[in-house]
Formats: structure tokens, C-alpha cells, sequence
């Protein structure tokens, strides 16, 4: 289980480890098969958001567990940046998905994949990061 945090570049090249270690951890922690999906799905928007958005050099990972929840803590050092102000319309627009404009639903999913989200904008390390904590509880109905 990754208690400590792991630190990679901010690159899409580094996505792939990244995942496979939450991955990893995840199984260590006995997160149910019906919430893999969900969980790496979730993980994949949170994190490509900062590689491709934040302009930080790099992400630090940590996941932790309890018996309620598995938790990803995720830091960079990019502008600050409070995902959880952000309501983007295009997420619920009623118009056919052909006739929208790409992208602007990874917020929304990520709000519906994790059951609770927190966010700060905070010393780490001595140097003022976003730190967005991610929780998935382990006793969801996915049925």
C-alpha cells in the first residue's frame, strides 16, 4: 500500500506507472471488482487533468485504505486550481453528444465516481501545491 508519497513527472508518458501502482494498491486494499472500473476511470480524469492542465513539473500520488473508504491524495504544483468551484454546463447539456463540443465532462466525472472530494491549495513540502484528496467508499451497490 503506497502510505508515502510517490512522486512522477507530469508527463503522459508516466500515466501508465502511475495508474499501475494505484492499481495495485487498490488490490492490496480489497476494493471490490465491481469498483476497479469506476475507480480507474475516476483516477484516469483526475490525473491527466493535471498533467495536461496544471503546468506543474510533477504529481505526487498517495492512495491509503480503511474499512469505509480507499483514498488517492493527489498534489502538483501548478496555478491553484479548485475543481471541486468548477460547474461546467456542458455536462448537463440536453443537446445530442455528436452535436457538443469535446471535453468539459471530466469534473462531472469525477464528482460521480468518488463519493467524497476535498481540496486545498497548501503548503507541501515548502512549496505552495493543490492537493485534491479523492474517496471512494468501499461498500457502494454498483449492481
Amino acid at each position: 500500500m503506497m502510505n508515502a508519497w510517490k512522486k512522477y513527472a507530469a508527463s503522459l508518458d508516466e500515466y501508465e506507472s502511475m495508474r499501475d501502482d494505484m492499481i495495485a494498491n487498490a488490490e492490496s486494499a480489497a476494493v471490490p471488482d465491481a469498483l476497479m472500473m469506476k475507480l480507474e476511470v475516476g483516477f484516469e480524469e483526475a490525473v491527466v487533468n493535471v498533467i495536461n492542465y496544471s503546468g506543474s513539473e510533477n504529481i505526487w500520488i498517495k492512495t491509503a485504505a480503511d474499512n469505509d473508504f480507499f483514498m488517492i491524495e493527489l498534489i502538483d504544483r501548478g496555478a491553484p486550481f479548485n475543481p471541486l468551484l468548477v460547474n461546467d454546463p456542458r455536462a448537463f447539456d440536453d443537446s445530442p453528444i455528436e452535436d457538443r463540443e469535446p471535453g468539459g465532462f471530466g469534473i462531472f466525472l469525477i464528482r460521480e465516481t468518488f463519493d467524497k472530494l476535498e481540496y486545498a491549495f497548501e503548503d507541501f513540502d515548502g512549496q505552495p501545491s493543490n492537493h485534491l484528496s479523492l474517496s471512494l467508499r468501499l461498500d457502494r451497490d454498483e449492481s
